[in-house]
């Protein structure tokens, strides 16, 4: 750092001290640095001066150059200028620029600038019911004259039309007023075509998406009007005037190509003239209208033909039986599937439509009828299970059900001998009541019989009072015989006469011809023989035996009658409750059935309703209307009504307006 700084010395020179550094120089050496220094200046004065002839060369050789290719350059335009079409685009491009393209191209201000104006429709590209827009791709047809664009055929070789950029001359402000675009430009950039009377043609393609009020009230069958105006936005009518191209008031189908959802019906055009409140200025405008007709095919087999086969098949819960489980399953379903195409009508449709679709209304029409439908299903089942719990049916209802269901053609199954036979049942039991207790005061009548009965032993005799019992006449008749035998020969007849008998034979055995000489008088020593008291003891015993047998033989007869009259008595008693239960169950659901079938009429009185109201709707909302001329003449009156004249202002500049509509029907 204690180092002096020394500056840098010239090639073949000392270095140099500055004073000031630790052993500074003297004076003289100072001079002699400064003197170095103006001489090397010297030197490179005289070096620059040598090479300037150098650059001088250089300089002119560039120049050269540059006028070379400027000739050559120069050569070639007047070549290409050789085309008079060129030379007349030139030279008009140039008087424009002069001119400049802002303002009507006219020489006097009170000239009117007639811009003829049409449109050739191409595609109809799409129509969104949603958003209400129309979209179409169409040839804007342009036609006016220029005067700024004149020349003379014959100066330019025969020339008399040229195609210039629109940028470069002037174009009419001509913009869709009723626009529904997010672009700032509608058309392409194409050069319009001129000829030599100023006469210019400018056709460019455009996209137009314009609003249109969507009326989707015959949807899937609709006709749909759409409207496109027209017109100057800056210029008035007394300086741009707006006619029809060609004199055609409807838009050109020349080039058209076929829409697969859209048939065109007709496509009128009308020139109208608005006075604004703020202006004395007429304002012309062309509206070009679009009357499209829907093709139904698509939506037909999407919405309007599972319609009609879902209401088909509603009908067919009016003929189910009103106590099947069934018939509600079936209708909640035919609900739902309605519900899904009113959700998918729904996204076919503008949710902030002014009007509902007539399909809507024929969707919430079958739904209602179902809902009812349903609810009387639940209302007859309830009916139906608990019929036996409800009233009986009043006259007047039963007698309205009868009428109906013969109106109905329906089967009568209100009947009347349920009714009455509960009835006869029970007069029946009352009569066999009265019966039995007179027949019961002779019951025990029967046991007489069994003492005048001769034949057979008491066991023979029980089983043949059994049997003879089985049947109800013939016990009744032994009975009687038996009680008028007893009355007439007393209770022990037959008994004392095989007795008499019996010692007849025995004294004849003994005393021989004594017993024969009297008969009726036995010999008394026989009487007392040995013998014959034994054999009398005997045959008393036996009588003893055979009385005590008869005795038993009646005991158990009384007994078995009892306990067959009280067997009979508690099956007849089980027979009468049996027939009791089985008539008031009869009769339970005899008012069940009355009630169901005021559930079945009511059925068949719905589906009649029902067939009737579908077809009618069908045929009133699903079917397609043909379009009318006087419904487009209606539409396009009730459009101008909007240009209602504020102060009459008669456009005396302006060429006659020509037909007003014209109508395309395709």
């Amino acid at each position: 750092l204690q180092e002096p700084l020394q500056a840098a010395p010239l090639p073949g020179e000392p270095p140099l001290h500055f004073p000031g550094n630790q052993g500074s120089q003297p004076q003289p050496q100072l001079e002699k640095f400064r003197g170095g220094l103006v001489s090397k200046k010297i030197r490179l004065v005289g070096l620059a001066m040598a090479s300037l002839p150098v650059l001088l060369t250089l300089l002119l050789a560039t120049w050269a150059a540059l006028l070379g290719w400027q000739a050559a350059h120069c050569k070639q335009n007047e070549s290409i200028a050789l085309s008079d079409e060129k030379t007349l685009i030139k030279k008009i491009l140039l008087d424009y620029k002069t001119a400049g393209v802002d303002g009507r191209p006219v020489q006097n201000t009170t000239d009117v600038v007639t811009v003829q104006f049409g449109l050739g429709l191409i595609q109809i590209l799409d129509l969104d019911e949603k958003n209400q827009v129309l979209t179409i791709k169409v040839w804007s047809r342009f036609s006016w004259t220029d005067q700024l664009l004149q020349w003379n055929a014959t100066q330019y070789n025969g020339v008399s039309e040229v195609r210039i950029p629109t940028r470069d001359v002037w174009t009419p402000d001509i913009v869709l007023y009723n626009y529904a675009d997010e672009r700032l430009k509608e058309q392409r950039e194409v050069m319009i075509v001129t000829n030599h009377t100023g006469r210019v043609i400018w056709i460019p393609p455009a996209i137009y998406k314009s609003t249109c009020q969507v009326d989707i009230t015959n949807f899937p069958f609709d006709q749909q009007s759409c409207h496109l105006k027209f017109g100057s936005w800056t210029y008035d009518g007394f300086k741009l005037d707006i006619q029809f191209y060609q004199n055609k008031s409807n838009i050109s189908t020349d080039d058209y190509i076929q829409s697969n959802e859209w048939h065109i019906v007709a496509l009128p055009a009308t020139r109208n003239v608005k006075f604004y409140p703020c202006c004395n200025e007429p304002y012309p405008d062309l509206t070009f209208f679009l009357f499209l007709k829907r093709n139904p095919e698509f939506f037909a087999y999407l919405l309007v033909l599972p319609c009609v086969l879902l209401s088909s098949l509603t009908l067919v819960i009016f003929w189910l039986p009103p106590e099947s489980p069934a018939k509600m399953l079936l209708g909640m379903n035919i609900f739902v599937a309605f519900f899904l195409l009113l959700l998918l009508l729904a996204e076919s449709t503008p949710s902030a439509s002014t009007s509902v679709p007539y399909i809507g209304f024929y969707y919430c029409l079958n739904m209602l009828l179902i809902t009812l439908s349903t609810f009387l299903s639940v209302i007859v089942i309830n009916l139906y299970f608990r019929g036996d719990k409800r009233n009986r049916l009043p006259g007047w209802l039963k007698k309205c059900i009868e009428f109906l269901a013969k109106m109905l053609c329906m089967r009568q199954v209100i009947t009347k001998s349920e009714t009455e036979k509960l009835r006869l049942i029970r007069s029946e039991i009352k009569h066999n009541r009265h019966h039995n207790k007179k027949k019961k005061q002779g019951r025990r009548a029967q046991v007489v019989e069994l003492a005048g009965d001769t034949g057979g032993g008491p066991t023979s005799l029980t089983s043949q009072r059994f049997q003879n019992y089985v049947d109800e006449a013939s016990v009744r008749d032994s009975i009687a015989a038996a009680a008028a035998a007893a009355a007439s020969g007393g209770g022990s007849g037959g008994f004392d006469f095989q007795q008499q008998q019996h010692q007849q034979q025995m004294l004849l055995s003994l005393g021989g011809n004594s017993a024969a000489n009297h008969p009726g008088y036995p010999d008394e020593s026989l009487l007392f023989h040995p013998q014959f008291q034994q054999q009398q003891q005997q045959q008393q015993q036996q009588q003893q035996q055979q009385q005590n047998l008869l005795k038993q033989a009646e005991d158990s007869t009384i007994h078995l009658t009892q306990s067959m009259e009280s067997d009979l008595r508690e099956i007849r008693r089980s027979i009468r409750n049996l027939m009791m239960r089985l008539a008031q169950k009869d009769a339970t659901q005899k008012v069940a059935r009355e009630w169901r079938m005021v559930a079945l009429v009511l059925d068949r009185i719905f589906f009649w309703c029902y067939l009737v109201i579908i077809i009618t709707a069908g045929f009133t909302l699903l079917m397609p209307t043909s379009p009318a001329a006087s419904r487009i003449e209606e539409t396009i009156e009730e459009y101008k009504a909007d240009y209602t004249t504020v102060r009459p202002a008669p456009m005396t500049t302006a060429p006659p307006e020509p037909a007003t509509v014209g109508y395309s029907m395709l």
